[in-house]
């Protein structure tokens, strides 16, 4: 057998050095000849130098156009390579003008000779050349029936550092539709981000703002609503999100500020023709606040939900988002994490209801106080009295509801008023 060994240089080397092993337990070798593939084809052999077990035997070579190297190695004075196991050759590349490459090295064609010219059975091993830092790609696919969405990841695999990376992704048949695709990378365990702040400029580590929708919860052909919670290590001046649902059976009716975001920072949102929502916060009137360092809920996204929704879970991804310091720029490094959203068909589960608040918040009504009922959502963080006072359409008085409440989150429905 003759063997190719795994061998490690760093970028930018200019005599990259592979040796190429015998083992011929039991038979006298007296000439062989064979070929190395790199794939990719990026090398150029510059001398082939026999070594140890083969001293005495001459070594030449070819670099062939597709890619293959062919060594030859004879005897001129009738010597043979006995019987063992050890380096018989080094195969001598430039590397001089490659930073990193994973390239594998396939041995092929092999032609052994004995003492009288006849041929010797003979098998190769491959071997795998490593320059530089090197980074690797496995996709992990999944399973799922016709007509149902599956999720595929992408793990990296790095040595080093990665400043950027670009693949393409194909499926063959072509059976599916790559509905969406993130630009951020996060490896769990080490808690580390991949991830594109602005155009050309990657970051690793951990984000300094991470967005995280928690899991919300409506019924089919009813209303609903999720969260939007925010963990930051320093002020955030404002912020962009966009936030798609898979399938898109949401409408956006709402978007509402908890009490981390100022009370004077303007709140913008839309909601684009395929589904995608845009939230936008940002105060360009002095003094601009921030939201402090910390962790919580900062938006309370309200929804309707179609009635053809089926029963079950749907999921809620950022396809971007973005910090901003006190001048506006996103300079902030930030990244955003989805979540699921539960669809019911008799009502929203009680799971949602256990939800203790961190804040106060008497949210928006929905619809508006001009239909014969309306509904309001609140939150309470601890049991108390609690009184709502609703002034009537002339304004010439209110209406008055006080009770003792336990703390939680309570939704819409749980505080109705019929004008």
């Amino acid at each position: 057998m003759i063997t190719v060994q795994d061998t490690v240089f760093d970028g930018y080397t200019s005599d990259i050095v592979v040796t190429v092993s015998l083992s011929n337990p039991n038979t006298l070798v007296s000439g062989l000849q064979f070929d190395i593939e790199d794939i990719p084809d990026l090398l150029f052999a510059v001398d082939v130098v026999a070594v140890e077990r083969a001293t005495g035997f001459v070594a030449s070579f070819t670099n062939l156009d597709n890619a293959h190297l062919r060594v030859v190695l004879v005897s001129t004075t009738g010597s043979t390579i006995t019987a063992g196991d050890g380096p018989i050759l080094e195969v001598h590349y430039d590397g001089g003008d490659i930073p990193s490459a994973v390239i594998d090295l396939f041995i092929m064609k092999l032609v052994f000779s004995d003492l009288d010219g006849g041929e010797i059975e003979a098998v190769g091993e491959n071997g795998t050349l490593k320059i530089g830092p090197t980074a690797s790609l496995i996709v992990i696919g999944g399973t799922a029936d016709a007509a149902e969405s599956v999720d595929i990841f992408v793990s990296l695999t790095n040595d080093a550092g990665v400043g950027g990376l670009q693949f393409d992704l194909f499926d063959n048949p072509n059976l599916i539709d790559i509905d969406f695709v993130s630009y951020q990378f996060w490896d769990q365990v080490e808690n580390k981000i991949l991830t594109l702040i602005s155009l050309g400029q990657f970051a690793v580590g951990t984000p300094e703002a991470l967005f995280l929708i928690e899991e919300g919860a409506g019924n089919a052909g009813g209303s609903g609503y999720y969260e939007v919670e925010l963990e930051n290590s320093v002020d955030v001046f404002g912020f962009q999100l966009f936030i798609e649902d898979f399938p898109d059976w949401l409408t956006v009716v709402d978007v509402e500020k908890t009490g981390r975001i100022p009370a004077d920072a303007p709140l913008s949102w839309n909601e684009f023709t395929d589904g995608t929502l845009r939230i936008l916060e940002f105060d360009m009137n002095p003094p601009i606040e921030a939201i402090i360092p910390g962790s919580g809920p900062i938006l309370v996204v309200r929804v309707e939900v179609i009635p053809s929704a089926l029963e079950g879970e749907i999921e809620l991804k950022f396809t971007q988002t973005s910090a901003s310091d006190e001048a506006g720029d996103p300079t902030i490094f930030s990244f955003g994490m989805g979540g699921l959203f539960d669809i019911g068909t008799t009502g929203i589960s009680d799971e949602s209801r256990k939800i203790i608040p961190e804040y106060f918040a008497l949210h928006r009504n929905y619809p508006n106080p001009f239909n014969p009922v309306t509904t309001i959502a609140h939150d309470l963080p601890e049991a108390g009295d609690i009184t709502v006072t609703i002034p009537e359409y002339t304004w010439s008085g209110s209406y008055n509801v006080s009770e003792w409440i336990p703390a939680s989150r309570y939704l819409p429905g749980d505080l109705g008023w019929t004008g």
